[in-house]
């Protein structure tokens, strides 16, 4: 014990050898005496110090939060990083309606809904996506890209799971703060209409969102006047209300491309 003892005390004094107390002034909270070392004998503020660390701390939790998100919002490798080119007037309405709705979101809150209509290869999935991008990064908020028919497979995969049940899912879908699902009218099929299970599915999750006032982004590849006989009218309905409607009315890009 006393070996362990002089071995603290010599540690010490080598330490002290190589420290030495400088006193300064800072002009936000004046005079202090801060202990530095003799091969740095720069002054600091401990207040200003203290106030530094925690802010780089925050930093990296939040890029680390951030970081989660992004992974957890799964979406397409395609469309991250990527931005919606604006070039026509045309792209320009539809960037300031998407533009319009985060801000309401931002500002706000509450239920908003934005509905993006068009053929394949117009943008719509890449704008939504850059929206879910940039919402994540700026505000930390929680979101989600999903294709209607792989949210539906999601949650019908419980059914023969021991681990995860309907309600987590669909709980889990209600519950993100901008919901994105994609080809929303392409939810499973049965003589020819949205089946009974899958439309009871998207009915349940449109509905809590609604309720508990989570955005939704709705894409489709129809017109806006026909989504009521993919998605229904209760759907239909809510989609309606706070809606910033983005028609993407030009030809498809990647054929022209």
């Amino acid at each position: 014990m006393g070996g362990d003892m002089q071995k603290a005390g010599d540690f010490l004094a080598s330490v002290a050898g190589r420290m030495k107390m400088v006193k300064g002034s800072c002009e936000e909270h004046g005079e202090a005496d801060v202990l530095v070392r003799l091969d740095r004998p720069d002054w600091y503020c401990p207040v200003c110090l203290d106030r530094k660390t925690k802010e780089e701390e925050e930093n990296y939790l939040k890029n680390q939060r951030v970081g989660w998100m992004l992974e957890g919002a799964k979406i397409p490798s395609r469309f991250f990083g990527q931005r919606f080119m604006v070039r026509s007037e045309e792209h320009a309405a539809v960037k300031h309606q998407v533009a319009a709705f985060r801000d309401f979101v931002v500002q706000q809150g509450g239920w908003a809904s934005l509905v993006l209509t068009g053929i394949t290869g117009t943008g719509k999935s890449l704008l939504a996506c850059e929206l879910l991008e940039s919402m994540i990064r700026k505000r930390a908020v929680s979101g989600r890209y999903v294709t209607a028919g792989g949210m539906i497979s999601e949650i019908q995969a419980t059914y023969s799971s021991d681990t995860r049940s309907q309600e987590e899912e669909i709980a889990k879908f209600s519950a993100y703060d901008l919901l994105i699902v994609d080809e929303a009218d392409a939810i499973p099929q049965k003589d020819g209409a949205p089946s009974a299970n899958a439309l009871l599915l998207m009915n349940e999750i449109y509905n809590r969102r609604y309720s508990n006032g989570r955005a939704t982004v709705t894409i489709s590849n129809q017109l806006f006047e026909t989504l009521n006989h993919f998605l229904g009218d209760r759907i239909f309905s809510r989609i309606n209300q706070n809606m910033y409607q983005c028609a993407h009315t030009w030809a498809d890009e990647r054929r022209a491309a």
